[in-house]
């Protein structure tokens, strides 16, 4: 039991490697490159923060399965069966702890896959792990064997 916990403990830890990987990978060289120009990154957080809310699109993930309808809030939003995402599903053993995340990116919204087991897929097209995927209205997401539909929508 003990060596279970060890493992648990240990994919875990990698998970959130993984997580900071792509926080990095989607923020951190954009940020770099502000400061190269002269803009610290406090002033390009806060710069892309006030953008963000002026010109942001609404979306909602919406389960086919079950109704069940999220709007997609922050710009990393993430999918899957543990407690810690924004849209869990807790009732499919086929959905991995951490399965996908939908990022807020450049006025545009992305599906990636945070290294699932049964696979991210967008209209048939496999989104594979460290991609980004471009999501438009009304696109179909599927999370291994559950199905979704994406929505954007004008807020304001």
């Amino acid at each position: 039991m003990e060596g279970i916990q060890t493992i648990e403990l240990l994919l875990f830890m990698i998970l959130m490697l993984l997580v900071i990987l792509c926080g990095y990978l989607f923020f951190g060289q954009e940020s770099e490159k502000k400061e190269k120009n002269g803009m610290n990154a406090k002033n390009f957080k806060l710069s892309q923060r006030q953008k963000s809310s002026a010109t942001r699109k609404g979306a909602r993930l919406i389960s086919l399965k079950t109704g069940k309808t999220e709007k997609i809030e922050k710009t990393m939003w993430y999918i899957g069966k543990d407690m810690g995402n924004d849209y869990v599903i807790r009732e499919n053993p086929a959905v991995s702890r951490r399965h996908g995340c939908i990022i807020w990116k450049d006025g545009n919204y992305y599906l990636s896959d945070m290294n699932s087991l049964n696979g991210t897929f967008v209209n048939g097209n496999e989104v594979r792990e460290g991609e980004k995927f471009r999501l438009s209205d009304r696109d179909k997401i599927v999370l291994a064997d559950e199905v979704f539909e994406f929505q954007e929508y004008e807020e304001g």
